[in-house]
């Protein structure tokens, strides 16, 4: 591993980090986890660690209408604001590469963000309208009781998004701009928002 200096080159001075900034990274340059497999490192160029200890934060508060009192018609409406954050994890059984951190060998909360499960506002509601029964011996009540009307609505906040790099260094061994083939993040912006 090797400390390299990216600078930012955008001209237009759109993007999120200033042009011409300049940030010190962490460079794999060659194969293999010496702390894992020390001397024989170099052996092994594609490897997947898997580690089983996902931890995040939820949060959440719901406000709720609900009205079941009235005798042809029923309501309910609710708001949901939650936000859950979480180290970059994935529902993967497989070790899909998509949930791999930045660094695994840095600083983990470089990968701490925003949840690519959070829905941060989320608004449901229903109306159901039960239609008067016919009291009466005939047959045509078996067609017309018990008829029901109802429509509902949601809405929410799209998932998150995070941005990304893509391309490799001509010193790098994988993808990546840190040679790591893990996420393409920027760290300085960091995982989804």
């Amino acid at each position: 591993m090797a400390s390299k200096t990216i600078t930012v080159s955008d001209p237009t001075g759109n993007g999120p980090l200033a042009n011409g900034a300049s940030y010190p990274v962490s460079v794999y340059t060659s194969y293999g986890n010496a702390n894992l497999f020390g001397s024989l490192a170099s052996n092994y160029t594609t490897i997947t660690e898997m580690i089983s200890n996902v931890n995040s934060n939820y949060n959440a508060m719901v406000l709720e209408v609900l009205n079941r009192t009235l005798k042809s018609i029923q309501f309910d409406a609710s708001y949901t604001w939650s936000h859950a954050l979480d180290f970059a994890q994935n529902a993967d059984t497989e070790g899909n590469a998509s949930g791999r951190w930045y660094d695994p060998y840095s600083n983990p909360r470089q990968n701490y963000g925003n949840s690519s499960f959070n829905v941060p506002n989320r608004f449901v509601a229903y109306a159901l309208y039960n239609f008067p029964n016919i009291h009466s011996t005939n047959w045509v009540k078996y067609l017309t009781n018990d008829w029901s009307m109802n429509n509902s609505f949601q809405a929410q906040n799209g998932l998150p998004y995070t941005a990304g790099i893509g391309g490799t260094c001509r010193v790098l061994h994988f993808s990546g701009w840190i040679g790591s083939g893990g996420s393409s993040i920027i760290p300085m912006i960091g995982p989804t928002r």
